[in-house]
């Protein structure tokens, strides 16, 4: 199955209008995470979202995004968003993602990531050459995205443009 990818900003500037048209559906973080999968300007192998809450020393899982996954969903997900939670039943990265369900890696004291509780997350992910980009979300809760790539430098860029993107994933 192919997989639609976006050119320009345009795909990126519709996400808001699409969230809110399709705000009932399944999966609608993942969906978004793919969309900035998709992006030829971001476009990381893989990313992962994460919520951690520092004062319930917990970290979940939310949704993954692997281009090897991608063949498990339509090559345009907006053209029937109900079913691609159901399409991602089968994509073992998104369902290794969301079994993560452990101590926060979030410092309480100062909202910075434990620098080690991040590399042993990036190990069982299966993940190297990483960036992240985490923000405050409401509840006391913390939105963390990790995202491979194999070029260091694309990594700087991308998370320069995904720390703007990111508050999406919080809207969900």
């Amino acid at each position: 199955m192919s997989t639609k990818t976006c050119h320009n900003l345009d795909c990126l500037w519709e996400l808001p209008h699409k969230m809110v048209s399709h705000h009932e559906a399944d999966g609608l973080k993942h969906m978004i995470l793919h969309e900035f999968g998709h992006h030829d300007l971001l476009g990381p192998k893989q990313a992962t979202f994460l919520v951690d809450n520092p004062d319930f020393n917990c970290i979940q899982g939310v949704a993954g995004f692997s281009h090897e996954d991608c063949c498990h969903h339509k090559g345009d997900m907006w053209q029937n968003p109900y079913s691609f939670a159901t399409d991602m039943q089968k994509a073992p990265f998104h369902n290794t993602v969301q079994q993560i369900h452990h101590e926060s890696i979030i410092k309480k004291n100062n909202g910075k990531i434990d620098e080690q509780a991040y590399h042993d997350l990036c190990e069982q992910l299966g993940m190297k050459n990483t960036g992240c980009v985490h923000w405050k979300m409401k509840h006391g809760n913390h939105g963390i995205l990790v995202f491979e790539d194999a070029d260091a430098e694309k990594i700087s860029q991308q998370k320069t443009f995904l720390h703007n993107l990111v508050a999406l994933l919080s809207l969900c």
